[in-house]
């Protein structure tokens, strides 16, 4: 439903804005239209005589500013596009000027009164304030790192304890950071007497499920626990 705004009769029309929105120039009805149910519809916007030094851009999306010029009124202009028009009754014409809605119901444009228009654009206004504002997105949900997981860390980044204490009670590592469990085994039944012998030969204990990481991963996870570091001071002389 294309709408030819006859703009300064929508902004001259008193008593229809509340307060907070009366005194609206152009700009400030452009930006009403954007935010109303006319936000997808081509609007175009005809004004008397040429744009001021300071007057809002031609285009805003589906917006067009049309300026009349020297020799025509807006007046003249919509009573042009109507009556040039092969489908003038897909047009509305808002406007509440007597001589050009008599001149575009000849070939049946539908019209708008400047009143109505100006309570729907308050209206729409009135129920985007009440609208409760967007939510942000919840947080990525992070696995928390266990004691066994933090102690491997730190015995594979060389820490031995006596470092400046880092507040480990809310790390947490990236999920691309962390381990997956290992596959279940295939083959041959599982030898026990076997893996307890092998067990009995490495005396260094192990968490579980803690599989090797590529060095681009380890280098990673260095750079972040560099990050949650707290400097230190520099040694006294």
């Amino acid at each position: 439903m294309p709408l030819l705004v006859d703009a300064y009769n929508v902004i001259h029309a008193v008593g229809i804005l509340p307060p907070e929105l009366a005194g609206i120039d152009v700009a400030d009805l452009i930006r009403l239209i954007q935010g109303s149910r006319y936000d997808q519809e081509d609007v175009r916007l005809i004004c008397d005589g040429t744009p001021a030094p300071d007057a809002p851009a031609r285009r805003h999306g589906r917006l067009i500013i049309h300026y009349a010029g020297a020799g025509q009124s807006a007046d003249d202009v919509i009573v042009d596009i109507v009556n040039t028009s092969t489908t003038p009754r897909r047009l509305t014409v808002v406007t509440s000027d007597a001589a050009i809605i008599r001149e575009v119901r000849k070939r049946r444009a539908p019209t708008i009164a400047a009143a109505a228009f100006l309570d729907h654009l308050a209206t729409d206004a009135h129920r985007a304030a009440a609208r409760p504002a967007p939510q942000p997105p919840p947080p990525e949900s992070r696995a928390a790192l266990t004691d066994a997981q933090v102690q491997h860390w730190m015995r594979r980044f060389g820490l031995d304890g006596t470092e400046t204490p880092i507040d480990t009670s809310d790390l947490e590592l990236p999920e691309h950071l962390r381990p997956t469990p290992p596959p279940p085994p295939v083959g041959r039944p599982h030898d026990h007497r076997a893996s307890a012998a092998a067990s009995a030969a490495d005396d260094e204990p192990r968490p579980p499920s803690m599989p090797e990481l590529p060095p681009d991963i380890i280098a990673e996870a260095e750079a972040i626990l560099r990050e949650l570091e707290p400097p230190r001071e520099a040694d006294e002389s």
